[in-house]
């Protein structure tokens, strides 16, 4: 059921409501009921517009992820100019790999990052807001001031972990015929060679790859949501000399 199919179910009902109002003639009060219906009718256009942003963001992150060639060869084939020039322009936003002879870079998205800061500065605002009310007002009940205070942890753990994500989204996933790289915003780097015994584990249920060493902990993340994703999933696999499938754990 489409959302023009939600404002005919709505527009009836509002009419509904004003036949049976003046068959009791009890249309007093109908400007009420007019309130309720343009109120709903706003509900229903923010559901709508969210709903196709939704889509909007979907269409983006799952066009992002193919290769860039076969990225470009599905945009190329698009009947609308309208739909070309839509996918043209949030993908060029979103940012690109780079390639410099053999070796190739793969960022994360600009949206992931915009994404994540912007949720953090929310969460941090929620946050200080929850600590003024406790410090504030100190007469609060005692069952709502610790439900209070856990909320507060828990806003404190959520801040540290999109740090923590915010610092991994800056990295840059660098792929070589001899090795692949994790570089991160300050210049470190973690390395793994081809040449290594390699363990490539799917986590699905964690929206990542990780690429261990055999025998030690340590690993690194080929996150789903990088750009060309597709593309880095066929190196790492033609490089480690992995089959084509691999199994997957949560």
């Amino acid at each position: 059921m489409g959302f023009t199919e939600y404002r005919i179910a709505l527009f009836a009902a509002y009419v509904a409501v004003i036949v049976w109002k003046y068959s009791r003639h009890t249309e007093g009060d109908l400007w009420l009921y007019l309130i309720g219906f343009f109120g709903l009718r706003f509900v229903l256009w923010l559901a709508e517009q969210g709903y196709w942003r939704w889509s909007e963001r979907r269409a983006v992150r799952a066009m992002r992820s193919l290769d860039p060639a076969r990225q470009r060869a599905l945009i190329s084939k698009m009947w609308l100019s309208i739909d070309r020039k839509f996918y043209h322009k949030r993908l060029a936003a979103e940012g690109a790999p780079e390639r410099a002879g053999a070796v190739e870079r793969f960022p994360f998205g600009a949206t992931d990052l915009r994404e994540n800061v912007m949720l953090f500065w929310l969460t941090a605002f929620s946050n200080s807001a929850v600590l003024v009310v406790l410090f504030v007002f100190r007469a609060l009940p005692r069952w709502s001031a610790w439900l209070l205070w856990a909320v507060a942890i828990g806003l404190m753990l959520l801040l540290a972990w999109l740090r923590r994500r915010e610092r991994h989204l800056r990295t840059v996933l660098e792929i070589s015929p001899f090795a692949i790289s994790e570089e991160a915003e300050d210049g470190t780097r973690r390395t793994i060679q081809w040449s290594e015994p390699l363990i490539l584990w799917n986590r699905p249920r964690l929206g990542r790859a990780q690429l261990h060493v055999a025998g030690r902990a340590d690993y690194i993340a080929i996150d789903y949501s990088r750009l060309a994703f597709e593309r880095i999933a066929n190196l790492v696999i033609d490089h480690g000399g992995f089959p084509r499938e691999v199994g997957s754990a949560a």
